[in-house]
């Protein structure tokens, strides 16, 4: 379990794709990417400090930083995802976008996460700004989330989410459609 924590830390985002445990020695070999790495599992911080010096990195506090600030994003995320499984729960699916986006944000709101509801966003087209578009809700101010009500998910909504990411220059987003019987069914992590 520690040898697990330790790679979600290091490699949030990344498959694993080979994986060996010593445990007379704490030390475990793994495959990210194609490069063989080797890892002391007794403390994260060794472990960042051994990635540092194995990816080059000589500063660690950027290493550091690049991790907290993932963990904090994926905390941010797994909020909003439990509050609008709260909403489906209490609401169950088959009603209007506009409901679950006012239920969401009342259930933000109860849970002290900050958010901009229906945010303009200008988009620039041959140095002219076009106004008009308006995303669902940000949150935190880092993620961007887009609320669907539908029985199927067009592929159309990807697409959408990620030119508002461009556009606000956001890199993570939500699609949550409350369309879905279950929603987690319904849940989709966007990343430009």
């Amino acid at each position: 379990m520690q040898i697990k924590r330790a790679l979600d830390i290091i490699y949030p985002q990344k498959k694993i794709v080979y994986a060996t445990e010593h445990t007379e020695k704490n030390e475990l070999w793994f495959s990210v990417s194609h490069r063989i790495m080797l890892l002391n599992c007794l403390n994260v911080q060794e472990n960042l400090s051994k990635l540092c010096e194995l990816r080059g990195q000589k500063n660690l506090n950027v290493m550091e930083n690049l991790v907290s600030s993932t963990q904090e994003n994926d905390r941010i995320t797994g909020e909003i995802i439990g509050a609008a499984i709260e909403v489906h729960r209490e609401l169950g699916p088959g009603l209007l976008e506009s409901i679950y986006e006012e239920a969401l944000c009342i259930e933000l709101s109860l849970r002290g996460i900050n958010f901009v509801r229906q945010a303009e966003i200008d988009i620039v087209y041959k140095g002219r700004v076009l106004k008009g578009q308006r995303i669902d809700l940000i949150v935190e101010g880092e993620v961007i989330v887009e609320l669907k009500s539908l029985s199927k998910l067009p592929d159309i909504a990807m697409a959408q989410t990620l030119s508002y990411l461009k556009a606000a220059g956001l890199k993570r987003g939500l699609i949550i459609n409350f369309g879905e019987k279950r929603l987690i069914d319904g849940v989709k992590r966007v990343s430009n």
